[in-house]
């Protein structure tokens, strides 16, 4: 972000993989793509936008002009913006992050306290989140391509077989213990998916503290 303070000829703040250049009156307007976003995306874009909030108002301005400056659209008496304009920005994959930003100023406005140092500690605490959340899917993408992995390898030693001349279906579909072995592993590879769908649920439960 550039050109801060009074007399700014149009601040471009680029969230995600969009954004609106500044218009007339020295606007920044903040834009993020519509495209779907989960929670890591939506705490990261979300904190730059509480950045540039808190830089309008070390800037001089009043809650109310940083978060219209900011967002390029009017905001209620109260001076903080609707929950919904936010997630308009964000996704709803951040609505937990839209309610804590609303809620610290909220506070802060009670309190009487500064709020652009508390707009500042709360889009830290959202970068460190977002970081988190990415640091888990990446941590979660082993197991869940290991399950897609060994789903896709009955299926292949099937192929394989029948590549080399042998008559895997046939024994399978052909009654006795081919048969007998074909509804066993249909039935242990259901547990198996099962089971690491159900851990990875627990680790993502665990890691987002619901």
């Amino acid at each position: 972000m550039e050109g801060r303070g009074g007399g700014r000829a149009g601040v471009g703040v680029r969230v995600g993989a969009s954004g609106r250049a500044a218009g007339a009156g020295g606007r920044a307007h903040v834009g993020v793509g519509a495209g779907a976003r989960g929670r890591a995306g939506a705490a990261a874009d979300l904190a730059v936008v509480v950045v540039e909030v808190a830089s309008q108002l070390r800037a001089g301005a009043d809650p109310r002009q940083a978060w219209e400056r900011t967002l390029g659209v009017a905001v209620g008496p109260t001076g903080l913006p609707r929950p919904d304009q936010l997630e308009a920005l964000v996704g709803t994959g951040g609505h937990a992050h839209v309610v804590a930003v609303l809620a610290a100023g909220r506070l802060a406005g009670a309190l009487g306290a500064p709020l652009a140092p508390v707009l500042e500690r709360v889009a830290a605490a959202l970068g460190e989140a977002g970081e988190a959340e990415g640091e888990r899917r990446a941590a979660l993408a082993g197991p869940r391509s290991t399950a897609w992995v060994l789903t896709a390898l009955p299926v292949l030693g099937v192929a394989l077989g029948a590549a080399v001349g042998a008559d895997p279906i046939g024994v399978l579909l052909g009654g006795g213990a081919g048969t007998a072995a074909l509804l066993a592993g249909l039935a242990l590879l259901a547990v198996g998916r099962w089971w690491i769908a159900r851990l990875v649920r627990a680790a993502v439960r665990r890691g987002t503290g619901s």
